[in-house]
């Protein structure tokens, strides 16, 4: 085989070796990248969450004070009985709507963590892809410069 042919093949190896990496890294940076997103993605379910609850107590705090005053001025005693207990129904229900606040949100944010720990061990895979891939491109190229009879 010619020296020109054998410097193709030899180029061609290198090319593909060269791909081969180049993909794999890509693929790595972008499970990287999408990991990074997901994580965002949880702290941000998160940090929506703590400002339900504090919402919920708000509303919560803002209709038991008006029940008070306005049983208050109707000159119901606001300490016990029914004024009461239809106070601490409505604290009650809150306490139950911020359960189902954090319930959605560490559902919903350990999705977002599963999907990180997925796209991360997707990046890796497709490093080691293209890592593999780059080797065999290049183990090839040298058989067919061995088949030329490029190293006799």
């Amino acid at each position: 085989m010619d020296p020109i042919t054998l410097a193709i093949l030899g180029a061609s190896g290198g090319l593909k070796m060269f791909g081969g990496f180049m993909e794999g890294f890509q693929g790595y940076q972008a499970g990287k990248y999408n990991a990074r997103m997901a994580r965002r993605a949880a702290e941000e379910v998160r940090i929506s969450g703590e400002w339900d609850k504090a919402r919920i107590d708000t509303e919560a705090g803002r209709a038991v004070s008006a029940s008070r005053a306005a049983t208050a001025r109707a000159g119901v005693d606001v300490t016990q009985g029914s004024p009461l207990l239809a106070m601490l129904k409505s604290l009650d229900v809150a306490e139950q709507d911020k359960a189902m606040v954090r319930r959605r949100v560490g559902l919903t944010a350990w999705q977002h963590e599963i999907e990180a720990r997925h796209a991360a061990f997707m990046g890796r895979q497709a490093l080691m892809k293209g890592i593999m891939g780059g080797i065999g491109g290049g183990l090839g190229s040298l058989g067919d410069m061995a088949k030329g009879g490029a190293f006799k």
